[in-house]
């Protein structure tokens, strides 16, 4: 890994959230969202973070069980490091473009062949992509109306974010079922970026290409054999996509709020999540603030709604990310031993 490039990353990504956060307090002070805060039930907030935290780690355990059925089994922490590199890597890069990269990475340095680790990643964000289409339409046929009322001027990019899940989805499949097609999109972006002189040796990256593809065609072709490993893996995320959509429900039970119901709360996080990932910034950082903003306006009204959205942003997305740097930091320091 780059560390210059990690550096870099992580800097620009604190630059982008120190903006977003003056924009959102400049006309509100430290004392009034402080003040409005303190009553919050802390338990409720601490048991919402730590649900968090068990989210990211549901990765891990479904990675372990990816790769287990790959012939690659590794143990439980390797795994979680997995997790928690990709969660990281994830959120500090434009369109969550460093995630699967870094976890490509750690898993090489454990002896994981870099084809297998690929459909691993592949099954498993199949599975995440699956989870979040069949979570949100449930939640969508029940409060079609509600969500329309609360997402305002985002609904284009409501359309757009559900759209581009799909398509992720149809893609991953797509992979599974045709795995030539890794080669043949390989070779094509090799063949462009040698002509703008970004790739200098061609020949010795399709020829590393071909290599990778054979390992991934055999994995994959084990997979398609195997797709019962998707009913494995498909209930763990299922419960990561609930959690991660039920961040908005502990804040509004911390301030001791009604009037709302939790699958209420379920549709428009899930709505909120969508919309983010219709805009490449790392993380969703800015375009989440601002349609939480806008979605929960009614929901925790005008005295609530700026806590509401720090504390959101907080559980479910700033702790998580620094948690998982600091867990990235410290394992790749003390390199576990290959089992």
């Amino acid at each position: 890994m780059n560390l210059k490039s990690c550096i870099k990353n992580t800097f620009l990504y604190l630059l982008l959230i120190f903006t977003v956060f003056t924009f959102l307090l400049r006309e509100s002070s430290p004392h009034d969202i402080i003040s409005a805060a303190s009553g919050t039930n802390t338990v409720i907030l601490l048991f919402g973070i730590v649900l968090m935290l068990f989210a990211v780690s549901c990765e891990g355990f479904n990675l372990k069980v990816l790769l287990k059925v790959l012939h690659h089994d590794r143990p439980l922490r390797s795994c979680m490091r997995y997790a928690f590199a990709g969660h990281y890597f994830t959120s500090v890069t434009p369109s969550a473009s460093g995630g699967q990269p870094a976890q490509l990475y750690y898993m090489s340095k454990d002896g994981i062949p870099v084809g297998s680790a690929s459909v691993a990643l592949l099954m498993y964000n199949m599975s995440y992509h699956a989870g979040i289409i069949g979570i949100y339409t449930t939640a969508l046929v029940f409060r079609w109306r509600l969500i329309g009322e609360m997402v305002g001027a985002f609904k284009a990019l409501l359309i757009a974010g559900f759209l581009i899940h799909a398509a992720l989805l149809f893609f991953f499949l797509a992979l599974i079922f045709r795995p030539h097609m890794i080669a043949a999109l390989g070779c094509f972006l090799t063949k462009i970026f040698t002509k703008i002189k970004f790739i200098k040796r061609p020949h010795k990256i399709e020829s590393a290409l071909l290599s990778y593809s054979e390992h991934y065609r055999e994995s994959a072709a084990y997979i398609k054999e195997n797709l019962s490993i998707f009913l494995r893996i498909q209930p763990v995320t299922f419960l990561q996509v609930l959690i991660i959509f039920s961040v908005p429900f502990f804040v509004f039970q911390a301030f001791g709020l009604y009037g709302f119901n939790m699958l209420d709360l379920l549709a428009l996080q899930g709505s909120v999540i969508i919309i983010a990932d219709a805009v490449p910034t790392p993380g969703g950082v800015g375009i989440s603030e601002a349609a939480i903003s806008t979605v929960y306006a009614q929901v925790f009204g005008s005295t609530f709604i700026l806590p509401s959205v720090i504390l959101c942003r907080l559980i479910g997305y700033y702790l998580p990310v620094a948690f998982s740097g600091i867990m990235t930091a410290v394992l790749s320091l003390r390199r576990l031993p290959n089992q």
